[in-house]
């Protein structure tokens, strides 16, 4: 089943939110016992992150779930968006 979820972009500089050490581990088993075979997780340098977010405009991150064809695995494409939530590619 695909489950598809439409996010109001009001503001994106506010969209998410922080949980509980508690919480997040509660939702991070729920998972893996979900997806005993799944990718538990990603790590990617503060670089990443401090680049994307200094792209002119960008406001927020989307976050793509990706497959690396070459190396036969699963991976995240992040991309900046701007304010109306529309993709900064260039």
């Amino acid at each position: 089943m695909t489950h598809q979820r439409t996010t109001v972009l009001k503001d994106i500089r506010k969209i998410g939110e922080f949980v509980t050490p508690q919480k997040a581990q509660e939702m991070i088993t729920a998972w893996q016992r979900q997806e005993p075979d799944g990718v538990f997780s990603f790590l990617y340098g503060r670089h990443v992150f401090e680049s994307i977010l200094a792209v002119p405009h960008c406001e927020g991150i989307r976050i793509f779930n990706a497959f690396m064809e070459q190396e036969d695995q699963q991976a995240l494409v992040l991309v900046a968006v701007d304010a109306a939530g529309k993709h900064i590619l260039n």
